[in-house]
């Protein structure tokens, strides 16, 4: 695993987890765009029992705009650049 890899890996599973039953605003994640163009907003993770693959909720911004749940197994060696993001909302 990279230098790169590992502190997306030690980002990712900072964040709030998955069992945590979130109701309110998400006001941070970690932003990554892959080789492909796609950009994922990764809120939610926890641990799936393998190693340092983390089990993700975000948003994918590919060929649509969706929620959904992936590994960072599955995008990690994609990234081109990845960074800790937060944004304000008006309910936060």
């Amino acid at each position: 695993m990279t230098h790169m890899q590992e502190e997306f890996i030690k980002a990712v599973r900072a964040l709030p987890d998955l069992d945590d039953n979130f109701e309110g605003v998400r006001t941070r994640g970690v932003a990554c765009t892959l080789s492909n163009g796609w950009v994922y907003e990764i809120w939610e993770s926890t641990s799936n029992g393998r190693g340092d693959d983390l089990y993700c909720f975000g948003r994918v911004h590919g060929f649509e705009t969706e929620l959904g749940y992936f590994t960072t197994d599955m995008i990690k060696d994609y990234i081109i650049h990845w960074h800790e993001a937060s944004w304000k909302t008006e309910e936060a």
